[in-house]
């Protein structure tokens, strides 16, 4: 379990950037809240084959966003659509590819943040449908147990961030 948590830490923070020296992670069941990049806190899980699941957040803008990093190549800045399926419902949603930075796991943002926040909150196991060529789709299933728990912890983590941020008073646009 250790060893699965190393290896998606590593890709999830080369997603993330160049980490300070104070490192925070806390693990609730399934999850991993990481605060080592204080510019992008985040809660993750990973699921057997090596996908990521998980929510980012950037305490600058005061915004957060799912993502899920998985072998489904996809075209940087495309959208696609995908089916969820979980305990709490079924879904078509969207995602917008943001490339891949290891070569190995394609980068995609939910673009509706309401429905997959609603889904991720609830316990149990979410499958999530890409299509393919020839008719075939290809599922990744991630367990849910302790995105409810980890959560709130990640938002807490972005907040104390955004206020301990250095004030600007440039003419830089913000979010108060």
């Amino acid at each position: 379990m250790r060893a699965k948590w190393a290896a998606v830490l590593v890709f999830l923070m080369s997603l993330a950037g160049p980490s300070p020296a104070l490192a925070q992670e806390r693990s609730f069941k399934e999850w991993v809240v990481s605060v080592k990049d204080m510019k992008k806190p985040f809660a993750a899980t990973v699921n057997e084959s090596g996908a990521v699941f998980g929510q980012y957040c950037y305490p600058e803008s005061g915004s957060c966003l799912y993502i899920v990093a998985t072998a489904s190549k996809c075209e940087k800045d495309a959208n696609y659509p995908v089916l969820l399926n979980s305990e709490a419902g079924s879904a078509y949603v969207e995602l917008l590819c943001g490339g891949s930075s290891d070569g190995q796991r394609f980068e995609y943002y939910f673009k509706n943040f309401d429905t997959i926040n609603k889904i991720a909150l609830q316990d149990g196991v979410l499958g999530i449908a890409f299509p393919l060529d020839g008719g075939q789709f290809r599922v990744v299933r991630f367990k849910l147990d302790g995105a409810k728990e980890a959560m709130p912890v990640l938002r807490d983590a972005a907040v104390k961030i955004k206020g301990n941020a250095p004030r600007r008073n440039g003419t830089r646009d913000q979010t108060l």
